[in-house]
């Protein structure tokens, strides 16, 4: 008797903690810049630019070439890398 006590307690206490997913709601874009000889490229300004809103993101390369633009909806976007010169790259 004293184990379905337990039981219904645990069951009665259970139904009102819920259980919700996990959803993504944002993403990110991150790479490195090279030259044609693999070598990195700091300083480039990567301008992201969302092609559905026009809203635009932008961030510098880091010494190693690397760059990360965080907290993005999920969308298509335009990536242009530019640095004096170089040649701007449009992807």
């Amino acid at each position: 008797m004293r184990r379905i006590f337990v039981l219904a307690i645990i069951f009665i206490c259970s139904r009102g903690i819920g259980v919700y997913a996990q959803v993504q709601t944002t993403t990110a874009i991150n790479g490195t810049v090279r030259d044609t000889s693999g070598a990195a490229i700091p300083g480039v300004t990567i301008t992201i630019r969302d092609q559905a809103t026009g809203a635009v993101r932008e961030t510098v390369t880091d010494e190693s070439g690397y760059y990360s633009v965080l907290s993005l909806r999920p969308s298509t976007y335009t990536i242009t890398a530019s640095l004096p010169g170089f040649k701007t790259a449009v992807v």
